[in-house]
């Protein structure tokens, strides 16, 4: 088994390494991230050189490492076997990264169309350059990605790093913004874009070294601002900025102590190479409880928008347009004599006359909600059509005792005193009923009868009125009978 030098860095532009051949002459092999995958001496993750031992005697290696920026340098001696299979765990690590990330970036595509939230879509994009990133610096990409290349594997990093903190930025304003002011948009404005700016220059410049300060000082600002961002949300209530602080604060501390290993700052032998892509892993399992936490947030707020969009703010029930667009599709998809479809229109009126102190519409329109649900099923379409009246759909309600019972129901009701509070005004409701198998007509002509014969003056002091139904009615002392085509009692 043959013995190989390994440097675990792979984040060097060039590693050259001269030992002398059998004749005494010196001879040189490269690899690094500048360096084409394919001209590398050994197919390895990280920069691998065979070593070439006499049978007897030393053996002279020198190493010339090529990099622009502070880095650190811990050659490793090993058999080739024992290399190959540490290229082997480094990429068990890489694919269960890959696979958790894309199963993450689904789910957040599905949730963003589902939800029509771009919250999801920048969170899948900082997924997507965070796999990047972690596949360039450990050496998987320039492996099997991009193995002709030479300088792009150096700046792949630098883009997915960059790319990923501007998606980072857009994921923490969309679900922390709305709690800040105009200055704190002003400034993820700001760093997304000097990380666009930086992603740029980084695919038109080869020299990285009088950047590098840039780089380090806009890293720091992007961790200060979203752990900023996460701990504000926290402060002001927010429970799951609690939770980012729990998964994102060891994440990048992480992070931070791996790369200030592999620049040179800091000597930290301890870290395991794979520690990034670990690193990673948890913190795009253990990031989902924020996603978690916030889908719940928002689905309540998106339930909310949609019930206030469709139903009264003061009687809860449907507004107009939402009430007349669900009796509309019930009363023209059910043919006559086919189901029993009664549509109501209640007009609410005081049942007191109070000269000095008369109810306006909000007061008598709340005092017949309770009147309405106590006499309505669940499944019935209730709505406020008008300023003091109502609109109601029964389906499956039998002409005769089963309608008329109801309909007096909610007629006595009104005229009660509330038990709890018998200060309370009783109100007075007139009801106007179309039937389906009563009128054939569409649901226009309907509501243009039924609000005809509400207008009608009554004469009679009844409450209900049907539509359509024909009932002779004579007073006392005149031999002339009323005409009730449009106006009928619905009592016998």
């Amino acid at each position: 088994d043959e013995w190989v030098i390994e440097f675990p860095t792979v984040v060097v532009d060039r590693y050259e390494v001269y030992q002398r051949d059998a004749a005494g002459v010196w001879q040189v092999a490269v690899a690094g991230d500048r360096v084409a995958h394919t001209q590398w001496p050994l197919d390895s993750l990280r920069p691998q050189f065979a070593l070439k031992f006499p049978r007897a005697g030393t053996h002279d290696v020198l190493i010339r490492v090529v990099h622009k920026m502070p880095s650190s340098f811990r050659p490793l001696i090993l058999k080739r076997s024992a290399a190959q299979q540490s290229d082997s765990d480094h990429m068990l690590w890489t694919g269960l990264l890959m696979g958790v990330v894309f199963a993450l970036i689904l789910s957040c595509a599905q949730m963003s169309f589902a939800y029509r939230d771009l919250t999801y879509a920048w969170y899948a994009g900082y997924l997507l350059f965070t796999v990047m990133a972690a596949l360039s610096y450990s050496g998987v990409a320039h492996r099997m990605l991009w193995p002709a290349a030479d300088t792009f594997s150096s700046s792949a990093i630098v883009i997915g790093v960059m790319a990923a903190f501007a998606f980072n930025l857009q994921f923490s304003r969309s679900m922390f913004g709305a709690l800040q002011g105009r200055a704190y948009h002003l400034v993820a404005n700001g760093l997304i874009g000097a990380c666009v700016v930086y992603l740029v220059i980084t695919v038109l410049t080869v020299k990285f070294a009088p950047l590098v300060q840039i780089f380090q000082a806009l890293t720091a600002s992007v961790f200060a601002f979203i752990i900023y961002s996460a701990l504000s949300a926290w402060r002001k209530g927010v429970r799951f900025g609690g939770y980012w602080l729990m998964v994102y604060v060891p994440y990048l501390l992480g992070v931070a102590a791996t790369l200030a290993d592999s620049s040179g700052l800091y000597a930290m032998s301890w870290i395991p190479a794979e520690s990034p892509i670990a690193l990673a892993i948890l913190e795009a399992v253990a990031m989902m409880l924020c996603i978690n936490a916030y889908s719940r947030l928002r689905h309540a707020q998106a339930v909310q928008a949609q019930v206030a969009a469709q139903h009264d703010p003061l009687t809860g029930f449907l507004n107009a347009a939402n009430f007349a667009a669900q009796a509309a599709k019930l009363w023209n998809n059910t043919p006559p004599g086919k189901r029993h479809i009664a549509v109501l229109h209640i007009q609410v009126e005081e049942a007191e006359i109070r000269p000095l102190m008369p109810l306006d519409a909000e007061a008598l329109m709340a005092r017949s909600v309770r009147v309405v649900r106590a006499s309505t099923r669940e499944f019935d379409a209730v709505g406020r059509t008008g300023p003091t009246r109502l609109g109601v759909v029964m389906a499956d309600v039998a002409n005769g005792e089963a309608l008329n019972g109801r309909l007096q129901r909610m007629v006595a009701l009104g005229l009660m005193r509330e038990s709890i509070d018998p200060r309370n005004a009783p109100v007075r409701l007139r009801i106007s009923v179309g039937q389906r198998h009563e009128f054939a007509g569409g649901f226009d002509a309907l509501e243009a009868a039924l609000r005809h014969l509400s207008q009608t003056p009554d004469t009679t002091g009844r409450s209900i009125a049907h539509l359509g139904v024909v009932v002779p009615v004579t007073r006392i002392g005149n031999s002339q009978p009323y005409d009730t085509t449009q106006l009928a009692d619905a009592a016998p």
